[in-house]
């Protein structure tokens, strides 16, 4: 019997919080109910995309698979469905893609590809009443250069040691991405001092040392991230940095 090239994915989670970064809005969490859901899968299938895939939103499309099963859980559905899947949200919506060969099906499984997700559009409006329109304008991010055109560093070293070795006060090392080139240093502001900081005083603290100014873009966005999740990012960065540089006598810890 041959075997059935095919993978199974939830395409949305109903009521899962995904965290969203937006170029005017900073950070924020988007969710989608059931009832919503319902109202995107069926433009899916009314816009006739079943065959519409690419890698992570963009480049070209992938040819040979199609979505041959479509459907919006109900509690009977978890006694079908892999063991994995048991406790996703009733109202999500899944898919199965069945792929034209064995190449195709191959490819995607070698690509590392852990999951699907609809390219949807859809509207928030912020506190000032502003309406924002979400499709292109948003990306998912796992570290700060997720954001900013360069790289994000936080060094350490030995006093004493061959290689580098860090000094002075706590800092972000800024490098150009792919050459590594050295763009400068921002310093690491004091948790107290951040938290009670305005948004012009963090503006302010958030200077390039040594090298070329940030754009206010670039700024607004490395401050988002270090307000992140009640500034969690700001104190694991100090953390690395302390611990880094716990035996250099050299480098100042925060």
């Amino acid at each position: 019997m041959a075997k059935k090239l095919q993978i199974i994915s939830p395409m949305v989670r109903a009521n899962f919080p995904m965290e969203r970064y937006h170029d005017e809005l900073g950070f924020y969490m988007a969710q989608f109910s059931p009832e919503v859901i319902v109202v995107l899968r069926d433009k899916f299938h009314r816009d006739g995309l079943e065959s519409t895939f690419s890698i992570n939103h963009e480049g070209e499309l992938i040819t040979g698979c199609t979505v041959t099963k479509s459907f919006i859980i109900q509690e009977s559905d978890r006694e079908w469905l892999p063991a994995e899947y048991h406790d996703l949200e009733i109202g999500s919506w899944l898919v199965i893609i069945t792929f034209d060969s064995q190449e195709q099906y191959d490819k995607i499984i070698e690509s590392g590809i852990t999951g699907l997700s609809g390219e949807i559009r859809f509207s928030i409006t912020d506190s000032n009443g502003k309406k924002h329109i979400i499709k292109d304008n948003f990306r998912r991010v796992n570290k700060l250069s997720d954001i900013l055109p360069f790289d994000v560093y936080v060094f350490g070293g030995e006093t004493g040691s061959a290689g580098r070795s860090e000094h002075g006060d706590a800092h972000f090392q800024l490098k150009e991405k792919n050459t590594r080139r050295d763009l400068g240093k921002i310093f690491m502001p004091k948790l107290e001092f951040w938290k009670q900081a305005n948004e012009k005083e963090k503006m302010k603290f958030v200077e390039v040392h040594s090298g070329p100014a940030l754009s206010n873009r670039d700024k607004k966005a490395f401050i988002a991230w270090l307000d992140r999740e009640d500034h969690k990012c700001l104190i694991e960065s100090q953390e690395l940095w302390n611990e880094s540089n716990k035996n250099n006598n050299r480098a100042v810890l925060i």
